[in-house]
């Protein structure tokens, strides 16, 4: 039985991204960060299950390490894919801006809260800044699936509809 997953925000190659992510991150260095990444990936994800790549997947000159992980892959473009179409199209089965998965919006960056229409968004783009209503609190209408807040795990979308999502997030 397959199954379907979240992640986003990997920035693999991404010579910075432990400077930036601090402890959130882990590895020593990018080529370590990357191998943690591709190892919790392929532990979780199966040949078969489905990952929406909620943007930001690559910093590099070359997607290649995207052949390395498992499962079928969606790629919601963020704001640093940079390569061209065609190159994506060679290591994902579609390519979208912004979709709709059973009732959940999916984006890079968070929606506007005046375009959810009753639907929650499952989002990348914030790192560990999840969205917070006018209390501080966390706005459970929006799902944090970048690597600083599974962990660098692709989050299973069975957890994100029975609730178990704002219960185990990092940040």
């Amino acid at each position: 039985m397959s199954r379907v997953f979240f992640i986003s925000d990997l920035h693999f190659s991404h010579k910075r991204i432990l400077e930036f992510a601090g402890p959130l991150r882990d590895g020593d260095d990018v080529t370590e960060h990357d191998h943690i990444l591709v190892t919790r990936w392929n532990a979780t994800v199966h040949k078969r299950d489905l990952v929406y790549v909620c943007g930001d997947v690559c910093m590099a000159d070359t997607l290649d390490i995207i052949g390395e992980l498992n499962g079928r892959k969606i790629l919601i473009r963020g704001n640093h894919d940079n390569f061209k179409l065609t190159e994506y199209l060679d290591h994902f089965e579609d390519v979208q801006g912004v979709c709709k998965y059973k009732g959940h919006w999916v984006s890079h960056a968070p929606i506007h809260p005046d375009e959810l229409r009753g639907k929650s968004n499952i989002h990348g783009h914030v790192h560990g800044n999840s969205i917070r209503n006018a209390y501080h609190e966390i706005d459970t209408r929006y799902i944090n699936v970048c690597c600083e807040a599974t962990g660098g795990w692709p989050y299973p979308f069975e957890k994100i509809k029975d609730g178990r999502y704002h219960d185990e997030r990092k940040c």
